[in-house]
């Protein structure tokens, strides 16, 4: 009987291991309810484009909606992966795909969540007037940011006017001199002029005695006008000198005013050209060179995490902002899974590091890796007069490689003008990382030959993900095919990169052979 109940124990104590060994197996492996759960709790917190990267990697591994889920032994869940991504979607201003999401949710299992929202979609503009709303949030700002310029402008227009009126003064003040000096001058000729016809007109003693008293008196008054002169002389000399130097510090102010309104005016047309093209997610229209939902999704896209941001000159306040608006276009490009900001946080808070400590390359690789991240954005921003400056790197957490490096440069040194620079970083990052798909065309010593290379943007330090196309998925009541089931192989990292062709290596655990013709995806 003992040994029974201890058999019972053995086995109750084995089955629970197992079980709690297999969740830990699964989690640290990232199964489709791994993500699924995720999604779930990013759609909670509102944060929809990071659920719609969570709920598209765990529809790449298990694609139908179903009510009861196995996911390990005897551990089921309600799985609606296509009715919540419909859901994130929809709250994320895409109407159409949110539509197909639902349908085939519908489709699958007829739930009352997904008929409700599917309703909503249909029988309202409650997306379009969600994105109205923000559209016009938007216009407002940079409307506002006009004005700001305009008023600019307009000091710059009455700082120029008092300027010019100056300049009159000047001129005015000039010509008075002259008039009084050639009036000076004209009275001392006079007065000599006289002198000369007295003396040839009077001729008796009276006369010449009174001659010589004026002579002797205009003599005295000559010597006092040029005495007079003399100071006029010395005074225009130095009225001269303060004009010239009034008329310099004159020029060189209107010049400054001159530079000062052409950089408004530039501003001004930036933003401009900004509000006549937005979109949705407050990228810039055009600027993006590839659609991530084109591409076959297997499990989780590259995950990034973006440490603090160093700051230098006058940006010494807003590093904080900068890592905030790129965390922000990074997860709304939809490429990248990027971890949360709270939980890089956590892992600096756990590490004791400090800001200066994110300055420090291998130091952030360290928190990048313990975040879970595949690669890590270090970035700077700096502002001095005149001059704006956002760089970022993209870091390996693996073999701390820089993948990609990009800065952008600004005369112009305003929030929205550095705003604008971390958009520029973040879409140069997002084009120099294509998604491409590809084959397996040689396996041999541990080496991975892919078809793909340099032409299609692929480069030493992109990472794939290897996997096997099985059976066809058709829509439940249409027939149509929708894409085909995949199974994950491993990971892979490109180690040498030629135009057609990538040698790449095993990363990690494979979860199975890999064989030539299997396919290989970007992640």
């Amino acid at each position: 009987m003992k040994s029974l109940f201890r058999a019972i124990f053995v086995t109750i104590i084995f089955s629970s291991l197992g079980l709690l060994l297999a969740d830990q197996t699964a989690s640290a492996q990232d199964k489709f309810y791994n993500y699924y759960d995720r999604g779930l709790n990013y759609m909670e917190k509102g944060d929809w484009n990071r659920a719609i990267e969570e709920l598209r990697a765990a529809i790449s591994i298990e694609f139908e909606d179903k009510k009861n889920k196995r996911t390990y032994g005897t551990r089921f869940i309600e799985y609606y992966p296509h009715r919540e991504l419909g859901i994130a979607l929809l709250n994320a201003g895409d109407t159409e795909n949110a539509k197909k999401e639902l349908d085939l949710s519908i489709a699958y299992d007829k739930t009352k969540r997904a008929q409700e929202y599917l309703g909503k979609l249909t029988g309202s503009n409650l997306i379009l007037a969600d994105y109205q709303t923000r559209k016009e949030t938007e216009e407002k700002k940079t409307k506002a940011q006009e004005e700001l310029i305009n008023i600019e402008l307009k000091k710059k227009e009455q700082e120029k006017a008092v300027l010019d009126e100056m300049q009159r003064g000047l001129e005015i003040q000039k010509k008075e001199q002259e008039r009084k000096k050639l009036e000076k001058e004209k009275q001392l000729a006079e007065e000599m002029k006289r002198l000369e016809e007295d003396k040839k007109t009077k001729t008796s003693e009276e006369q010449k005695k009174k001659l010589l008293e004026d002579e002797k008196r205009l003599k005295a008054e000559k010597e006092k006008v040029d005495r007079e002169k003399e100071i006029l002389a010395q005074q225009k000399a130095e009225q001269d000198k303060a004009l010239v130097s009034q008329q310099i510090i004159l020029e060189a102010q209107q010049r400054q005013l001159e530079e000062e309104k052409e950089k408004l005016n530039r501003e001004k047309r930036m933003l401009s050209e900004k509000r006549s093209t937005p979109n949705v997610s407050g990228l810039f229209a055009g600027a993006l060179t590839y659609d991530p939902s084109k591409v076959t999704q297997v499990g989780s896209r590259l995950s990034i995490a973006v440490l603090p941001f160093t700051t230098k000159g006058q940006a010494a306040n807003g590093g904080e902002s900068v890592t905030e608006k790129m965390i922000t276009q990074l997860v709304n490009m939809r490429r990248f899974r990027v971890i949360e900001r709270g939980a890089i946080d956590q892992v600096i808070k756990e590490q004791n590091f400090g800001m200066s400590d994110m300055a420090d390359e291998q130091a952030a690789v360290k928190v990048g890796k313990i975040a879970g991240a595949d690669a890590i954005v270090l970035g700077s921003v700096n502002v001095e007069t005149g001059f704006a400056k956002v760089s970022a790197r993209l870091i390996d957490t693996e073999t701390s490689e820089t993948i990609v490096a990009r800065d952008e440069k600004s005369d112009l040194t305003s929030t929205a003008m550095v705003e604008g620079l971390v958009e520029k970083v973040a879409v140069n990052i997002y084009n120099d990382l294509p998604l491409v798909e590809g084959f397996v065309v040689s396996v041999e010593a541990g080496l991975i030959y892919l078809d793909i290379g340099t032409l299609v943007g692929v480069r030493k330090g992109s990472k794939c993900v290897a996997y096997r196309e099985g059976d066809p998925i058709k829509h439940p009541v249409t027939k149509e095919v929708l894409g085909k089931r995949v199974t994950k192989l491993c990971e892979l990292v490109v180690i040498e990169v030629q135009e057609k062709l990538a040698v790449s290596k095993i990363v990690g655990k494979a979860e199975g052979d890999l064989k030539v013709g299997d396919r290989v995806v970007v992640k």
